[in-house]
């Protein structure tokens, strides 16, 4: 999840969070600061959730690409140094 502000409509993000971690589904964030210096306060509160959840920030909008790179490059070195679920075999040459 990414975003620049907190919830001002729809759904609390803290409902739809609760229900897909209760799926086992982990929720990471990256706060974009450029208009809310302390929206990875609120994104730690009622955004992420589940296993290993994190949440990372950029300063601006000019920082997205970045932040998104830094963001999916550590989200996959989590599940990879987890290894495979139990019950998953890697097939090997």
């Amino acid at each position: 999840m990414s975003g620049d502000g907190s919830n001002n409509s729809g759904i609390p993000p803290r409902l739809v969070r609760d229900m897909v971690t209760d799926s086992g589904i982990t929720v990471n964030g990256l706060a974009i600061l450029n208009d809310e210096p302390f929206l990875h306060h609120y994104f730690a509160q009622n955004v992420i959730g589940g296993a290993g959840a994190f949440v990372m920030t950029v300063n601006g909008y000019a920082d997205i690409v970045l932040g998104m790179r830094n963001k999916l490059l550590r989200e996959i070195s989590i599940n990879i140094a987890a290894g495979p679920p139990s019950g998953v075999t890697i097939a090997r040459p």
